[in-house]
């Protein structure tokens, strides 16, 4: 059955971007956004979930996220150089960069509360306030 949706689904998406593969990228991208983004609103805006089922959907949203970047970008990455090392340094920056970006930029948690350096709380106030204005 699985089978039978994936087959039809990519001669739909086949069909609809006529071939061109950037259509192909864009359509079969935005349908594995959809589909994460299902399994997080799920996780995030059920309140009647246990916290297993949260658990549940937040992981499976972060595998599929997890499956999509190997197949999509690790996997023609090795590729195209020939070796894993170009890969690998681009994962190790980018883990780099969210840890830096975590460490660095202040954000708020629901149970948690404020996280950051302590002379930006104020003006994470002033961040939300001039976005929700917007």
């Amino acid at each position: 059955m699985l089978e039978n949706f994936i087959t039809n689904l990519s001669h739909w998406i086949l069909g609809i971007s006529g071939g061109n593969i950037m259509w192909v990228a864009f359509y079969a991208g935005l349908f594995v956004a959809l589909m994460t983004s299902m399994g997080a609103f799920l996780a995030i805006f059920s309140h009647q979930i246990p916290e297993k089922g949260v658990d549940f959907s937040l992981s499976f949203a972060a595998g599929v996220m997890i499956v999509a970047a190997f197949t999509s970008l690790i996997l023609p990455a090795i590729e195209s150089t020939g070796s894993f090392t170009p890969a690998a340094i681009g994962i190790a920056l980018g883990l780099l960069l969210i840890a830096t970006i975590d460490k660095y930029t202040p954000h708020e948690h629901l149970v948690k509360g404020y996280e950051g350096p302590k002379e930006l709380r104020d003006k994470l106030k002033m961040v939300w306030l001039l976005v929700f204005a917007s």
